[in-house]
């Protein structure tokens, strides 16, 4: 698993580039997207909108990361998220700061059941 962290001031497009240059062509190559990008349409808007056709094993996880449940589930992301999937943070350290509560040692694998109820309808 490769991690790219990328950092500048704020209004630099850090999210747009991710977004064109990464997501973007993820999408194209059929793969499984999990993000929290605040804006992100679904994936039948975007194919619209740029007159594309992804292929069929393309999926596109939008998961809210300001309320409660969100939060928890990107600090649980390990415990319910595709395997091999693209996965894109905005403003990770809204999630994983120690000034917002979150701890490692609170942070424990849970089985999927549990993850369900807080997952976007179409997860499945």
């Amino acid at each position: 698993m490769a991690i790219t962290i990328r950092t500048g001031p704020n209004g630099s497009y850090k999210s747009a580039y991710t977004v064109y240059f990464v997501i973007f062509e993820a999408l194209k190559a059929g793969r499984v997207v999990v993000t929290n990008i605040e804006g992100m349409q679904p994936l039948d808007v975007i194919q619209k909108r740029l007159n594309i056709e992804f292929p069929s094993t393309t999926r596109l996880i939008r998961i809210f990361s300001r309320d409660a449940k969100g939060i928890e589930l990107w600090q649980h992301f390990f415990c319910w998220c595709p395997l091999g999937a693209l996965i894109v943070i905005d403003e990770c350290q809204d999630i994983f700061s120690k000034n917002i509560g979150f701890r490692m040692d609170k942070v424990f694998y849970r089985p999927l059941s549990g993850f369900l109820p807080n997952l976007p309808k179409d997860y499945e």
